[in-house]
């Protein structure tokens, strides 16, 4: 019985990690969210204000726990020269919705409606945001918004799919509108109706920034098996509580990351030789704000310069997202570098056929000896 939990744990979790860093962005296996509270943040711990040059994600039937909105958190950086341009491997009739990040006093967020569009022409159904022109600019002053510096989100739909607040309507007809279409009411986006088409997406931005990871909640999302850049030359410290491993130290200058992949094994983050500066690095698993340390490491043996290196095993039926948190020793200044994700496969009872793998092979193995005596 035992053998048979640890596999199921083992091989529901596993997943195909890809590489993704530097300027281009990929949703990947974390859904983009379809609110203000569950949109993804396109963020990263390269630098501040490191432009964004591609965004790319799939919209998937709206089944239950289905993914018919991807919704982003954005940082628009130049709105003068501001651009969303689509790149579409699959041709499906899509549209865009463009929303404020607004912030109430008590730090309640909400995504307020701006702009929209479906088909840029009757030829093109794949819609663009475009500003090269001044159109979103004098659009949005007709309704006394400017378009200013500063967060956004940005919604990728089908273009049967409209965004409501309570029973409210936002915008007046989008699917099957030409051009720009602006905001009907000035209410916050509480949900989505209708059942638009889906597909893959890729979008190709101008005059949009990373938001820099330099907090909890603006994590970078990465997954195991991959290289990220990481730059803390003007990063701020968090003041999270310690994991044991680094004495009574404390990180300063720090960004952060988001595993969201899954490792049926051990699981290294290291920056060892990799970057400029004398490195720490913590993992915490829980929510920002209740986080539950775990481990850190200061000074990895044989790594140069102070710099890091830290494996642990998380638990193979227990969480499988984790926050890293890699910044310098006590008040040390920053550096920049880059820093690797990687998952390890250990030996197990749960590699059925022993060839070193648990996967699907090994499922199939179990399920063909499920309910014999053991």
């Amino acid at each position: 019985m035992l053998v048979r939990n640890l596999l199921i744990c083992a091989v529901t979790s596993i997943a195909t990690a890809t590489a993704v860093a530097g300027p281009e962005w990929t949703e990947g296996s974390n859904d983009g969210g379809s609110t203000a509270a569950t949109a993804r943040k396109v963020s990263s711990a390269g630098a501040p204000l490191m432009p964004v040059t591609s965004t790319s994600g799939t919209t998937s039937a709206a089944l239950i726990g289905g993914d018919q909105v991807d919704m982003l958190e954005i940082y628009i950086s130049d709105p003068g020269t501001f651009r969303f341009t689509p790149s579409f491997t699959t041709q499906w009739n899509a549209c865009l919705y463009l929303f404020r990040k607004s912030v109430s006093a008590s730090g309640g967020v909400w995504a307020s409606p701006l702009l929209a569009i479906d088909n840029q022409s009757s030829s093109q159904v794949v819609p663009s945001f475009n500003n090269s022109n001044g159109a979103m600019s004098i659009m949005m002053a007709n309704f006394n918004e400017q378009f200013t510096p500063g967060a956004y989100y940005i919604a990728i739909c089908g273009s049967g799919d409209e965004c409501l607040s309570g029973k409210l309507k936002l915008f007046d007809a989008i699917p099957g509108s030409i051009g720009l279409q602006s905001r009907r009411y000035n209410l916050p986006l509480t949900s989505w109706f209708g059942d638009g088409q889906t597909g893959g997406w890729k979008f190709n931005p101008t005059g949009m920034a990373f938001i820099y990871a330099n907090a909890c909640g603006d994590a970078e999302h990465v997954t195991l098996d991959s290289v990220r850049q990481i730059n803390t030359v003007n990063a701020t410290s968090a003041g999270e509580p310690m994991p044991t491993g680094c004495g009574n130290y404390i990180i300063g200058k720090d960004v952060w990351y988001k595993i969201v992949s899954p490792c049926a094994g051990a699981i290294t983050i290291s920056t060892c030789g990799t970057v400029t500066f004398d490195s720490m690095i913590a993992v915490y698993s829980g929510d920002c704000g209740a986080l539950v340390p775990i481990a850190c490491n200061d000074d990895a043996v044989g790594c140069s310069a102070h710099s890091s290196s830290l494996t642990f095993t998380p638990d193979p039926c227990g969480a499988t997202e984790f926050l890293v948190r890699i910044g310098s020793w006590g008040s040390s200044v920053g550096g920049t570098g880059t820093v690797s994700f990687t998952c390890v496969a250990l030996a197990s009872s749960a590699d059925l056929n022993g060839d070193g793998l648990i996967n699907g092979e090994d499922l199939g193995m179990l399920l063909g000896q499920w309910g014999t005596a053991p």
